[in-house]
């Protein structure tokens, strides 16, 4: 796959990661000289009109829901966007792991450490609570370790403000396996 040498005013550097429908590029705002992660669909995915439509509205659900959230152990969410065709969200770049791979690479973690890391993703999660968002997919591969000591909660796509209507019935929202057991 080519990678774009800019999307909008972002100059693109490298692909970052891709998950099951989209991909996140590390790119540069030149009018801020700040690093950022963009996130689109992965143009390459095949996906019909129907599924494309639903992960772009994915897209902006997350733009929509972590944007309002502004809180050290939550990605910050500084733009959403269309481009031929693509909806992006540029975000916050975190030079990290994500939990999962953060865990596979250090074998022994001190209790300490991970008692850390639990109390940071705790207060971003009520700070999203006392913002009527819930996140619905929090995961270790949802969870950023930076400089081994800063824990950010990312991957909002699955949010949902409190009181809003339920998912459609009979629908799973959520990885199963990190779902609470009344939700499964």
């Amino acid at each position: 796959m080519d990678i774009p040498e800019r999307v909008s005013r972002f100059t693109i550097l490298k692909i970052l990661g891709r998950g099951a429908f989209g991909i996140v590029y590390l790119a540069e705002d030149p009018k801020i000289g700040r690093l950022v992660a963009l996130k689109t669909i992965s143009p390459e995915q095949g996906l019909t009109k129907e599924e494309e439509a639903d992960y772009k509205a994915k897209i902006m659900q997350e733009a929509q829901s972590a944007g309002k959230l502004i809180h050290p152990n939550i990605v910050t969410i500084f733009d959403v966007f269309e481009f031929q065709q693509n909806t992006y969200i540029a975000m916050e770049y975190l030079d990290g792991l994500p939990l999962d791979k953060y865990l596979q690479k250090n074998k022994t973690i001190p209790a300490e450490t991970i008692i850390d890391f639990m109390t940071q993703c705790l207060d971003g999660l009520s700070h999203a609570h006392k913002n009527k968002i819930i996140h619905r997919d929090l995961k270790p591969s949802n969870i950023m370790i930076v400089k081994d000591t800063l824990a950010k909660i990312t991957d909002f796509g699955l949010a949902k403000r409190a009181g809003a209507p339920h998912s459609q019935e009979g629908f799973l929202v959520g990885t199963p396996h990190y779902m609470s057991p009344e939700q499964i």
